[in-house]
């Protein structure tokens, strides 16, 4: 799930805004975002697989602030260019610090639509790995269903020169916008990501069973892993097991923490 997107959007009155605006443009100057990591998690062996990083501004007059606050400014006045440019950077900063200590699991970070559209955005994820030292194959790039569709041409020969060096490209928030699932076949990605949606009536929603089977069917045919978003019940685990999805993310296994908090020890036990 993506960091713009896992909240729904507030809408916050004109003069909030134009204040949220100017803190917003301090807190990038002096770098006041936290990245909170979320595990995804191969359920059938219990091991961590990815870790997804989530925003927070931590103000100092608000504390520490979730995206639902904030996000929408950003969108709306351009800043959320330069806060994604900040996430990828200390992500892989971070996940550089957990590989040297002997975790070398992968770090997944979430790209704007405005970031996509600049013609900078591949040099900037590979300008971040050259300054973090991370191998780009720790690397894994969520970008949505929606920001696909905006300009394909455009983005694939994008996620083909990741590709190309070795980072993964994620499908994220798949059966949220209006492809179909024929046109995951033209597209050259490694994971999809199958929406909170139609995970959160399982196993009961015989409609969104056969909706993640269908994905999965195609997904699969394509040699693309399938991540189930929004897992938060046991009896979901069960469901999507017996459909063959085997990688999940959800509350369920974990909550959102950061990575000095972590207990990487424990992240291959994480459903023991």
């Amino acid at each position: 799930m993506t960091i713009w997107s896992m909240f729904a959007r507030v809408d916050i009155p004109l003069g909030r805004s134009y204040v949220l605006q100017s803190d917003l443009r301090k807190a990038i100057a002096r770098r006041r975002f936290e990245l909170h990591y979320q595990p995804i998690i191969d359920a059938a062996r219990g091991e961590t697989v990815a870790l997804e990083a989530l925003v927070r501004w931590r103000d100092p007059n608000r504390g520490l602030m979730s995206p639902d606050t904030f996000i929408g400014v950003a969108e709306e006045s351009g800043l959320i260019d330069a806060i994604g440019l900040l996430i990828l950077e200390d992500a892989c900063r971070e996940a550089r610090c957990w590989h040297d200590r002997g975790y070398e699991i992968p770090v997944s970070i979430n790209v704007s639509v405005r970031q996509l559209d600049r013609g900078s955005f591949v040099d900037h994820v590979f300008r971040a790995l050259a300054l973090s030292g991370l191998p780009p194959t720790s690397l894994w790039i969520e970008i949505t269903e929606t920001c696909i569709m905006r300009d394909v041409d455009a983005i694939t020969a994008m996620v083909s020169t990741l590709r190309s060096r070795g980072v993964r490209v994620v499908i994220d928030d798949f059966g949220t916008g209006y492809s179909t699932l024929g046109r995951i076949k033209a597209f050259p990605a490694d994971v999809l990501k199958i929406d909170r949606c139609f995970v959160k009536d399982l196993p009961g929603g015989t409609v969104d069973k056969a909706v993640v089977a269908a994905i999965m069917t195609v997904a699969s045919s394509c040699n693309m892993e399938i991540v189930a978003e929004g897992v938060e019940h046991p009896a979901q685990v069960t469901a999507l097991q017996e459909l063959g999805c085997d990688l999940m993310q959800g509350f369920f296994f974990a909550r959102p923490a950061r990575a000095s908090t972590i207990n990487f020890e424990s992240l291959s036990k994480s459903l023991v």
